[in-house]
């Protein structure tokens, strides 16, 4: 896994155009899909505005969500990977693929030596902690932390090898529950350069956040005390400035996703032609050596043939 390329991917989209128009989509839609729901439980809607204001919702919620999957088939295209047109029944299966990739995490485990073992602990964990609940004797305790670490040991095993399933549904002809078994695929053997790169992926990208929120929080900051006094502006400053950096941490984030996605599939492309190099050999040998014994057998009874005649 090349990692000095996952990083460099964090702040690589700073030279595309295409990333402008995504900023300022996601600086005017996440405000609204985050203040709606406060201002919602507030009740500072009249009740003859509600049902305007819940279609407006949803219909903000569902041009986020479009949004993100425009970025993610930037991503792709920035890495050379040819990604699929977003239709109606693509949106639908994505919103679907996200319940497969719960299920598949959470319950149905897609290695079979581990699924037996999950659901013994799903069941499991509720009665020990309902039994803990009455006896919260070191043992059980013991025994519930264990059975609990073993379990989110699992979930997150199953969260990496499942995290790439949005861009194998986007990049290829694959269903729904293909798309979860081809990112399962993708990072066989994998694991733990895969887990590193998405580590280094994420802290790159809480830098580039903590750097563009220190910045413009300064700035903010400045600004907004010509016009509030010093609580007031710090506290507008910092929520203001810790919104906007968002979202140039998410672009960040998303091409060296793809990066790392990118890198896999090249892998995975390597061992195939290896694999099937080797097995041409094989075959080619094993094709030349049927072709060589018969004849010696022949050989063999000629010569037997000669010898029962001499005698």
């Amino acid at each position: 896994m090349d990692y000095d390329h996952v990083i460099n991917s964090v702040y690589s989209w700073l030279s595309l155009k295409k990333a402008v128009w995504f900023l300022v989509f996601f600086w005017l839609s996440f405000p609204i899909v985050v203040w709606i729901p406060a201002a919602l439980e507030r009740q500072l809607f009249a009740p003859q505005l509600l049902a305007i204001v819940y279609i407006l919702y949803d219909i903000m919620y569902i041009a986020l969500l479009v949004g993100i999957i425009s970025l993610v088939q930037s991503t792709l295209s920035t890495k050379g990977i040819e990604a699929k047109k977003v239709t109606l029944r693509r949106l639908v299966d994505t919103v679907l693929l996200v319940f497969v990739e719960m299920w598949f995490a959470l319950v149905w485990n897609l290695n079979r030596k581990f699924r037996a073992p999950q659901l013994l602990l799903l069941i499991a964990l509720p009665l020990l902690y309902m039994y803990w609940g009455f006896d919260k004797s070191l043992p059980v305790s013991i025994v519930l932390a264990v059975a609990l670490w073993a379990y989110l040991s699992l979930l997150v095993h199953n969260c990496i090898r499942l995290s790439f399933s949005v861009m194998s549904f986007y990049s290829g002809d694959f269903s729904v529950v293909g798309a979860a078994k081809q990112s399962w695929a993708l990072t066989h053997g994998k694991f733990v350069e895969t887990t590193s790169a998405i580590v280094i992926s994420l802290g790159s990208a809480f830098v580039l956040f903590a750097i563009t929120a220190i910045i413009l929080g300064i700035i903010a900051h400045l600004i907004l005390l010509l016009f509030f006094i010093q609580p007031v502006a710090y506290a507008l400053a910092v929520r203001g400035a810790t919104l906007f950096a968002f979202a140039p941490a998410i672009l960040g984030y998303h091409h060296s996703f793809a990066s790392i996605f990118a890198q896999l599939i090249k892998k995975n492309q390597s061992a195939g032609r290896i694999r099937g190099i080797l097995a041409k050999k094989t075959l080619s040998k094993e094709v030349h050596h049927s072709q060589i014994t018969p004849k010696r057998s022949f050989a063999k009874k000629k010569a037997k043939k000669a010898k029962k005649k001499k005698k």
